[in-house]
């Protein structure tokens, strides 16, 4: 579809740019054939995350949202190649803790030492 060209939301979506033979399939496969369709599909979830706590009340077990200072990231390879796993530790006024990040080494940039970042 051009610029130019005004889409209807009867349209399928095979219309929009991006969208080619293989997509259009898996989307028609999720109830997904028209413009229309697609503005009105939600989300399967939506999930709320707890207020931030200090990193000395967390819980073992419990899901808990912490912010703090990036004080140390490391990137360890696994067996499969090219996957790494991305390694912090943060801190706020009242401890620390460290999260693991699987497959996800690319992240070390943005989570770098003396970042701050809020993980739940």
């Amino acid at each position: 579809m051009t610029s130019a060209t005004q889409a209807r939301l009867t349209d399928p979506v095979s219309l929009l740019r991006g969208v080619g033979p293989r997509r259009a399939a898996a989307l028609c496969a999720a109830g997904v054939e028209t413009i229309q369709d697609i503005l009105l599909r939600l989300p399967v979830r939506h999930e709320m995350y707890p207020a931030s706590q200090s990193i000395r009340s967390l819980q073992s077990g419990r899901l808990a949202t912490v912010v703090g200072e990036v004080i140390r990231s490391r990137v360890a390879r696994s067996r499969r190649q090219g996957a790494g796993h991305l390694h912090i530790r943060i801190k706020d006024n009242t401890g620390e803790v460290e999260a693991t990040f699987f497959n996800q080494a690319y992240l070390k940039t943005r989570l770098a030492r003396g970042e701050w970042c809020q993980i739940t």
